[in-house]
């Protein structure tokens, strides 16, 4: 659960780093419309590309967040159908190698030119790696 929620700060770190803002006027500015701890949307919103296995693992860290972590049970059942909650050692690894991606991306001093906004033009895609 932990980790989900330091999965997101960091998908929003590379957010704000491409010039994007959060707060605006004192309030929260949602990257998605409906955000609900959707790992894999807020990638791609904010132009992280992801594997299939990092796409499979962020699936079933957002269910662990919301299912878990964040409220006492799913909302609907069906969401934990179609994921399963289940965790694997191969999971751990998907998401570390996924984390030391989003901190190399933090760390570039490359400056981003791609705002993405909703009026703005698609934004930077980073390699896998």
């Amino acid at each position: 659960m932990v980790a989900g929620f330091a999965v997101e700060c960091l998908i929003k770190a590379v957010w704000l780093k491409n010039g994007n803002e959060l707060i605006r006027g004192g309030e929260y500015v949602a990257i998605l419309r409906k955000e609900g701890y959707w790992l894999v949307p807020l990638c791609d919103r904010v132009g992280i590309p992801l594997s299939s296995a990092e796409r499979r693992s962020l699936r079933r860290l957002s269910l662990i967040i919301r299912g878990i972590g964040r409220y006492p049970i799913l909302r609907k059942a069906i969401e934990a159908d179609r994921a399963g909650i289940r965790w694997a050692s191969s999971d751990d690894d998907v998401i570390a190698s996924l984390v030391e991606r989003l901190k190399r991306i933090l760390s570039d001093s490359e400056t981003i030119v791609s705002c993405v906004r909703r009026d703005a033009r698609p934004p930077r895609r980073y390699a896998v790696t």
